[in-house]
């Protein structure tokens, strides 16, 4: 059955390698069930909830689906050019949706998102000069508008880590977040974020 109101969408793992499932949970009475998808055989398959019954879904191809009645029907979205793979980005915006393309390899590209600031109707590649050749982490739109980007790039002493956010809602451009020239290694991206001001 379809997502229903209250209900949450939950990614659950299986035994098999790589497999998973898609479940409705209702917190408050403890209980879920299966929800219907498009591609059963697609394990690269990702969903994602924004609001109380629309769902997007993602597959092996980076073409971008949707449902506006919890899964019962879906429809395609958009599919960008020259594309191999979509990750979602986390949204504080109920009409502000974004996500990033990936590799194979699970690495994602700060250079080359997708968003719509109209929940979906239209959509829009941005492909920022700030943040080119970069690797990405996770990613956040602010409440404002704006995008926090985590980028990693890789030195001889591992990972650098660092955090840039856009100097407007357009996305256009980016700054560095932080004390100038200041760079956070490894698992001090945490710094970073206190250092900004970022809560």
């Amino acid at each position: 059955s379809p997502l229903l109101p209250g209900e949450r969408l939950v990614t659950v793992d299986t035994p098999s390698p790589g497999d998973h499932e898609f479940l409705a949970v209702d917190a408050e009475t403890a209980t879920a069930h299966p929800l219907p998808i498009p591609y059963p055989e697609d394990k690269s398959l990702q969903l994602h909830q924004q609001g109380a019954e629309r769902l997007w879904g993602t597959d092996d191809y980076a073409t971008l689906i949707s449902s506006v009645d919890g899964g019962e029907s879906w429809n395609p979205a958009f599919s960008p050019p020259a594309v191999h793979q979509l990750d979602a980005v986390d949204s504080a915006r109920s009409d502000t949706l974004a996500f990033i393309e990936a590799g194979d390899d699970d690495s994602r590209q700060a250079d080359s998102l997708f968003r719509s600031t109209d929940a979906g109707l239209h959509w829009h590649s941005v492909h920022p000069a700030d943040l080119q050749d970069r690797g990405a982490g996770w990613v956040v739109v602010e409440p404002d508008g704006n995008v926090l980007v985590q980028t990693m790039d890789a030195q001889p002493g591992g990972l650098v880590y660092e955090l840039y956010q856009s100097d407007s809602p357009a996305w256009h451009s980016f700054h560095r977040v932080g004390q100038p020239g200041h760079q956070y290694v490894g698992d001090l991206i945490e710094s970073t974020v206190s250092d900004a001001g970022v809560q």
